[in-house]
C-alpha cells in the first residue's frame, strides 16, 4: 500500500505494518488527534465480506473477557477499516521467543483460559473456524496476563441465536482455516461446529506441548483427504501426554451437535501439569 487511504489519512497515522492475510492488512496506528495507540485492519473497499463479517461477529461478543475491544468500522471509497485496542503479542511469536518450548503450567493455564473464550463464544451462538497460535494474543500492561482471541474474519452462527435451531451437518465448498491446526471435518470440507473449534485448540496444545507438529511444513503440498489422515494418525504417537490424547478421542466422539463438556475438557487438561516429570500421566 504505497498511500494511506484518505480516511484513514485524515484521523490515523499508519506505523508499522503487523500482518497481513485473506481479510487485508494490520498495522499498528496512532490517532493524530489523541495521539492514543490502536491497531486497524484494513480491506480494499470491493472486498467487504471478511472484514464486514469480523466486525458484526465482534460488535456481539463485545463484552466477553479476552475479545478485542473494536472502537469503529468504517468504509470510503479506498478501504474498509476496523480500529481495534491495541494487544500484545502472539503466542507463535512468544513461543518461538521461549525456544519452541512452554511449560505444562503454561500449557494448562492457555488451554484454561481459550477454553473459557470459547465456551462463552459458543455460548452465543458462534463457532471461530481458525483457531492457531497467531491468532492467540496476549494482552498488554495489566492485561498481560489475559489471552485473547482475534480474527473472526470467517467465524459464523452455528446455530439461530434465538431459537438455538442447529445448522444441518453437510458437506461445504471446502477447507476453511489453518491446514496444521484446522479440525478433520475441517480437512474434508463438512460444516463445522463447536467440536472443531476444540479440536483445533487440542492441536494448538500439541504444538506447544510437542514444540512441533508433524503436519506444519507439510500442508502446503498435501491433499486435504492426505491431511485428514496424517492427524487421525496423531493418537497412535507415543510422546503425545496422555491427558491431550483422551482430549482429542473425547473431542471427536461429539456429534455434530453435541454440546462440548467444556468442565470435563479443563479436568483432562489439568493432568498435563500434575506430574511435571512424567508427560503421560
Amino acid at each position: 500500500m504505497s498511500l494511506p487511504p484518505p480516511l484513514i489519512n485524515k484521523k490515523y497515522h499508519l506505523k508499522e505494518k503487523l500482518g497481513s492475510g485473506s481479510y487485508g492488512k494490520v498495522f499498528h496506528t496512532c490517532n493524530v488527534l489523541t495521539n492514543e495507540e490502536f491497531t486497524i485492519k484494513l480491506s480494499p473497499a470491493n472486498d467487504m465480506a471478511l472484514l464486514h463479517n469480523e466486525y458484526n461477529v465482534l460488535f456481539q461478543l463485545q463484552g466477553i473477557m479476552g475479545i478485542p475491544c473494536t472502537i469503529l468500522f468504517e468504509n470510503d471509497s479506498s478501504y474498509n477499516v476496523i480500529v481495534l485496542k491495541c494487544l500484545g503479542p502472539s503466542l507463535e511469536e512468544v513461543f518461538g521467543s521461549c525456544h519452541q518450548s512452554f511449560s505444562q503450567y503454561t500449557i494448562f493455564m492457555i488451554d484454561e483460559q481459550l477454553l473459557c473464550r470459547l465456551q462463552n463464544i459458543h455460548s452465543r451462538s458462534f463457532i471461530h473456524r481458525d483457531i492457531k497460535p497467531s491468532n492467540i494474543l496476549i494482552g498488554t500492561s495489566q492485561q498481560a496476563s489475559t489471552i485473547y482471541l482475534i480474527d473472526f474474519s470467517i467465524a459464523t452462527l452455528y446455530r439461530d441465536p434465538s431459537m438455538h435451531h442447529h445448522n444441518t451437518f453437510k458437506e461445504c465448498c471446502g477447507s476453511l482455516g489453518s491446514p496444521a491446526f484446522s479440525s478433520i471435518n475441517s480437512d474434508l470440507g463438512f460444516e463445522l461446529g463447536r467440536r472443531d473449534d476444540i479440536e483445533a485448540l487440542v492441536y494448538v496444545l500439541l504444538y506447544f506441548t510437542c514444540g512441533s507438529l508433524p503436519l506444519l511444513g507439510h500442508t502446503p503440498c498435501l491433499e486435504h483427504d492426505a491431511i485428514a489422515s496424517m492427524k487421525q494418525d496423531i493418537l497412535q504417537r507415543d510422546d503425545i501426554p496422555k491427558a491431550l490424547v483422551t482430549m482429542l478421542s473425547y473431542t471427536r466422539s461429539l456429534s455434530f451437535t453435541q454440546k462440548p463438556d467444556y468442565n470435563y475438557l479443563r479436568t483432562l487438561v489439568k493432568g498435563l501439569c500434575t506430574d511435571p516429570l512424567d508427560l503421560t500421566t
